[in-house]
């Protein structure tokens, strides 16, 4: 997702709404919290195939401190993966 040139325009809202714009609600979901640097997101229709893809080019940033990701259940077809970070993330 490139959102470089949406910087300025967007200054004003926060990043759920940039996520709500070009993502559908069905496809991922992501719990909002009052920490900013370790958020949750629930993707639908994935499986440990993504989840481990994703885990690992996620954990190969310097500035995050954990990522994984977990199946709730095997009968659900959702992915949870988890990513906390330093707060040191610059928007480039």
């Amino acid at each position: 997702m490139d959102t470089s040139g949406d910087n300025d325009s967007n200054s004003g809202e926060d990043q759920t709404s940039l996520f709500n714009e070009n993502i559908s609600d069905d496809l991922l979901e992501f719990a909002t919290v009052k920490d900013p640097t370790s958020l949750t997101f629930s993707i639908s229709g994935e499986d440990h195939t993504l989840g481990n893809a994703l885990r690992y080019v996620i954990t190969l940033n310097p500035e995050v401190e954990y990522c994984g990701y977990s199946i709730p259940h095997p009968s659900e077809d959702k992915l949870n993966i988890r990513i906390q970070t330093t707060g040191m993330i610059n928007d480039e």
